[in-house]
């Protein structure tokens, strides 16, 4: 049976993988982000018979973008 990721039913590890809400990044164990096929791969994800916790958040290389266009937007 396919594992569906965003499935609301399907099992759940307790450990937490973040997505970046801007590019779809995710934060690995060591604060690097890594493009979704990248960690899937190296993590094993559907692979595994219950997938990890997911939740968003926003790597830094999104958050300097959204903070410069808000500093433009304020003296503009």
């Amino acid at each position: 049976m396919p594992l569906i990721p965003f499935k609301s039913k399907m099992p759940r590890r307790n450990d937490l993988l973040v997505i970046c809400s801007w590019c779809n990044k995710i934060r690995t164990e060591n604060g690097e982000w890594q493009e979704v096929k990248e960690t899937i791969k190296s993590l094993g994800l559907f692979e595994l018979d219950a997938l990890p916790t997911i939740s968003h958040g926003m790597c830094d290389s999104c958050y300097q973008m959204v903070w410069l266009k808000l500093e433009k937007s304020k003296t503009a």
